[in-house]
């Protein structure tokens, strides 16, 4: 099944990949949110991005559209980040 050259790859090895497309799925969304993921503190954000993943599965489900895996990603950041880095937020 797989390509020869990604024989001895794992998902470890591939992660800068990922990063990178993440990284510049963060940048564009940045451009229309600006920093307004510091303006929302830790509490309630497992509501907020639950939430926000049913509307994802919704316009799968409904819609046709593929899941956003790099937005998906990019929510998961945000919360780590929120939870290890509470001095970057606004009060």
């Amino acid at each position: 099944m797989g390509n020869a050259m990604y024989e001895n790859e794992d998902l470890i090895d591939l992660l800068p990949e990922t990063m990178n497309k993440v990284a510049v799925q963060l940048r564009e969304d940045a451009k229309r949110w600006g920093s307004t993921w510091k303006h929302r503190d830790v509490g309630g954000q497992d509501e907020r991005i639950s939430t926000e993943l049913l509307n994802y599965i919704d316009q799968y489900r409904n819609g046709g559209n593929p899941l956003p895996y790099l937005k998906i990603i990019g929510l998961a950041h945000i919360a780590l980040v929120r939870e290890s880095h509470s001095e970057l937020l606004k009060d």
